[in-house]
């Protein structure tokens, strides 16, 4: 009687245990999905901000981007992923604030064609520079539309 009770015990601690394990296991795939989620979204904004870089022939910009996203690998190795994607959006805005800025002068020369690959922010600025009415509160697809039949007006 002493050892169906006990093996009856060790069935049940050996189930407990299983249970726990598979707890264990499911969270910590919980955990590598989000890793990767965040891994993918700083590849993401790494490419956005190298194909900015790469509308502004110069050679400054060009030096910096590398060490931008050395720091931003650098940050993805840490065990805190809220900060690591904190950390780089911070990056990629100072990034973009330099491009931005050196950008300027280029846009009032914009083809047709390049008003796609142009932020919501520059688009703005090239409607305010046109004095298109009504340009700070429209969205995306407004802006784009009036841009362009301005363009055709013109």
């Amino acid at each position: 009687m002493n050892v169906d009770l006990l093996s009856k015990q060790l069935d049940d601690l050996d189930k407990q245990i299983e249970k726990k394990l598979e707890g264990i296991v499911k969270t910590i795939n919980q955990f590598s999905q989000s890793v990767q989620d965040i891994e993918d979204d700083l590849k993401t904004q790494v490419s956005a901000v190298r194909r900015q870089l790469q509308t502004i022939p110069e050679v400054e910009t060009t030096e910096e981007v590398p060490a931008k996203t050395e720091t931003s690998r650098k940050t993805t190795t840490k065990s805190k992923p809220s900060s690591t994607s904190s950390r780089s959006k911070a990056s990629t805005t100072k990034t973009t604030r330099k491009t931005k800025a050196q950008a300027a002068p280029v846009e009032p020369e914009v083809p047709i064609d390049d008003y796609d690959t142009k932020s919501l922010r520059q688009l703005k600025k090239i409607a305010q520079e046109r004095k298109l009415r009504g340009y700070a509160r429209m969205k995306r697809p407004e802006i784009l539309k009036a841009l362009r039949e301005a363009d055709a007006a013109s």
